[in-house]
């Protein structure tokens, strides 16, 4: 079995989560938690500028800071926020980027930011 395209969104081996919080009900916080208790074999990356650790997990300031890079990214950040850090994971390579973040369309605001993801 080879190495495809998709293999780092359905099988990655190191992700990182921007905007983890030490908050464990955060949407970032239970991402991590289920990440740890469902058995994921993978290195996770918490990214956070502002807190030292996360579960006992060491937080990283942002991806460029990252040893390895990650093969996927999981925002769960402010909606104003996710361009700037879709181009941040852009810039260091990060091809696989799923956005758990609210406060789009679906909520009548951010319309423009939508259509520049």
């Amino acid at each position: 079995m080879g190495i495809h395209n998709l293999d780092g969104l359905f099988n990655p081996k190191r992700i990182a989560l921007i905007g983890v919080t030490i908050n464990p009900n955060s949407v970032g916080g239970k991402v991590l938690s289920n990440l740890i208790s469902g058995g994921f074999k993978g290195v996770v990356y918490p990214i956070n500028p502002t807190s030292e650790a996360v579960l006992g997990i060491l937080c990283h300031p942002d991806i460029k800071s990252l040893k390895n890079k990650p093969d996927l990214a999981i925002l769960s950040y402010a909606a104003d926020k996710v361009p700037g850090y879709i181009r941040e994971c852009g810039e260091n390579g990060v091809m696989n980027i799923i956005i758990m973040s609210s406060g789009f369309k679906e909520a009548g605001e951010m319309v423009d930011v939508e259509k520049e993801i």
